[in-house]
């Protein structure tokens, strides 16, 4: 994939104009304790993805991610926060 797509694909989830202010951009994600039991049954459907923008006077937003977008992004994650760490 190209780095004009790649930084169409976080566009949509973060504004342009913020991206000089960003530190670094993770995936995460949080789970339902009341449904951890789904584990055993190997079930991740109770997780719930974010992506995780930290910014340079360490405040940090969480933005939700959709379940089918997550792998998309959490693969050009480290290719983001090159392109962030170049700007000024």
């Amino acid at each position: 994939m190209d780095q004009k797509t790649i930084l169409k694909m976080f566009e949509a989830y973060i504004p342009t104009a913020q991206w000089p202010s960003i530190y670094k951009v993770s995936v995460k994600y949080k789970e339902n304790v009341w449904l951890r039991w789904l584990i055993l049954l190997q079930l991740n459907s109770h997780r719930k993805y974010f992506l995780k923008v930290t910014y340079k006077d360490n405040s940090v937003k969480y933005i939700p991610l959709a379940r089918d977008a997550k792998d998309e992004i959490k693969s050009h994650v480290m290719a983001f926060n090159f392109h962030i760490s170049s700007l000024k």
